[in-house]
């Protein structure tokens, strides 16, 4: 009978490798025309192939999913999806719920588009012209009386409200939440794959 070998290598990936097994010796009948032997090796083949699929099955039904990289003592206060690579973040604004959308460049706490002045009762604001001539049109900036994100709060936040947000920032309204000020407060933005987490020291 032919001998068979079933190598399984298991690393990070569990990759499962099967060496063909070795030939039979010369069939020593002369009046044969040697068919036996290669089929022999072929059904050889064929069991080997058949014990390689079945590991490789079996180990494939028994894997964990990749874990969740998280840095070392560091606490998760939000955990949501990333959505046009910006890290979405629930939270509230004066006790209004919001969904702000994590912006790198966003150099306050938070940026809002016009609409939302009456929601958060914020009155008077005094629009103008910060950079001529850019796309930022009239911006107006006020105090917000508090902003909430798990259990980080900002309290008389910096705030900025856009006259024109759908010319600045296109049609999502969605308020924009300071990276700067984020990691001022010791709060990382950590990503994997199509999910994020705002995390903060224990």
């Amino acid at each position: 009978m032919a001998r068979r070998r079933v190598v399984v290598i298991e690393e990070e990936y569990r990759v499962i490798r099967h060496s063909p097994p070795p030939l039979p010796p010369p069939k020593r009948d002369s009046g044969g025309d040697g068919g036996g032997g290669w089929f022999a090796t072929a059904v050889g083949f064929g069991l080997c192939f058949l014990i390689a699929v079945g590991i490789q099955k079996l180990t494939d039904g028994h894997a964990s999913p990749s874990p969740v990289v998280k840095e070392t003592g560091r606490r998760v206060i939000v955990a949501s999806n990333i959505e046009g690579e910006r890290c979405l973040a629930p939270g509230s604004v004066n006790g209004v719920p919001a969904t702000f959308m994590v912006d790198t460049g966003a150099p306050t706490v938070a940026e809002f588009s016009s609409s939302w002045a009456d929601k958060l009762g914020v009155k008077n604001l005094q629009y103008r012209e910060l950079w001529p001539g850019t796309r930022y049109g009239k911006i107006a900036t006020a105090t917000v009386h508090e902003i909430r994100v798990g259990d980080v709060v900002w309290k008389d936040a910096a705030a900025r409200f856009y006259s024109d947000w759908a010319y600045s920032f296109g049609g999502d309204t969605r308020p924009l939440l300071g990276l700067a000020a984020l990691n001022a407060r010791g709060i990382n933005v950590e990503f994997e794959r199509d999910t994020c987490r705002l995390t903060v020291s224990r």
